[in-house]
């Protein structure tokens, strides 16, 4: 079920003053395609990380895909489908017809949530792409349609998804993108987490699956986050990042932008109202991600649409 959030909002440019928060704003940022494919220079794999269900997150990347197309980088790994139908998600893609109803079973079959018209879109997009040309772009899925349990409790680990990208994309010299939950994409961050019935606070082992990629091939992959609500020290509010001074930067900028996080001021934004800082001193922005693309300030955030679903 989607969970229903409690914003707790600090909007506020708190330790920057107006001086700062002016060159802040005169950056050189990029445009967030071309700052992709400015990634793209020097890695082989960019994880790009979402909270779910943000609908300008999808329409981001439908739009990215002919990008990507373009330039040569034919490999798109979605958390979103399972691998083990991967030959029905190839059919589908090259076919002379796309047909909206198998594409939405795969990506129901992944699991119910993901059914929604923005996540669906992005197989028809593919599909587009490759009618209008002579190559073939492939859409990887990472999950798995029958490894849950009565329950619909995942009894897989985010190795088998590092396995399948190993296999479809790095053993074959090739680059991708992939696209997942925020959590999912982390290369180098350790997460801290919070047990509630516990009360009792920890970090997680490197297991996600950015961690996976990152003991393959090392720098050569990179992880980007799309600007959204993070959780509170004890996760169970969601709020603004950096106390809402990346939003003021959108407020006055008035367009999207993306940077590296070691190479803006922004990254240097520091947290103190959300969980990622725990167990970390002077716990900083460039610290979750190496790329941060802010498409729209939270408050202006769409949900997904639920009733468009294509069936």
């Amino acid at each position: 079920m989607r969970k229903n959030f409690v914003i707790l909002f600090f909007i506020s440019l708190g330790t920057v003053s107006f001086n700062n928060t002016k060159s802040i704003v005169e950056e050189n940022y990029y445009e967030p395609k071309t700052f992709i494919m400015k990634c793209f220079e020097t890695k082989d794999v960019v994880l790009l990380g979402e909270p779910h269900h943000i609908q300008q997150h999808l329409l981001f990347l439908n739009s990215l895909i002919p990008v990507l197309y373009k330039n040569n980088i034919l490999d798109l790994c979605y958390e979103f489908l399972p691998y083990d139908r991967q030959n029905e998600i190839d059919q589908l893609v090259t076919g002379k017809k796309f047909d909206s109803k198998l594409a939405a079973d795969l990506i129901c079959s992944q699991y119910f949530e993901w059914t929604e018209k923005e996540y669906v879109d992005v197989l028809k997009t593919i599909w587009q792409v490759n009618k209008s040309g002579n190559r073939q772009f492939r859409i990887i899925g990472l999950g798995n349609s029958k490894i849950w349990d009565k329950d619909r409790f995942q009894k897989w680990n985010e190795k088998h998804w590092a396995e399948y990208v190993k296999k479809e994309v790095i053993d074959k010299n090739k680059k991708c993108i992939i696209y997942c939950g925020s959590h999912h994409s982390i290369t180098k961050f350790q997460q801290p987490y919070y047990d509630n019935s516990k009360n009792t606070f920890g970090l997680s082992s490197k297991d996600r699956l950015g961690h996976y990629i990152y003991k393959m091939i090392g720098d050569k992959s990179m992880t980007i986050w799309l600007h959204h609500l993070w959780p509170d020290k004890n996760n169970q509010l969601s709020i603004f990042p950096c106390d809402g001074r990346v939003d003021s930067v959108f407020n006055i900028q008035k367009k999207p932008f993306a940077f590296f996080t070691e190479q803006s001021k922004i990254g240097d934004f520091t947290d103190t109202t959300s969980i990622y800082g725990k167990g970390y001193i002077d716990f900083k922005l460039k610290f979750v991600a190496e790329g941060y693309i802010v498409l729209n300030p939270i408050c202006n955030a769409r949900f997904t649409r639920y009733q468009e679903l294509v069936t």
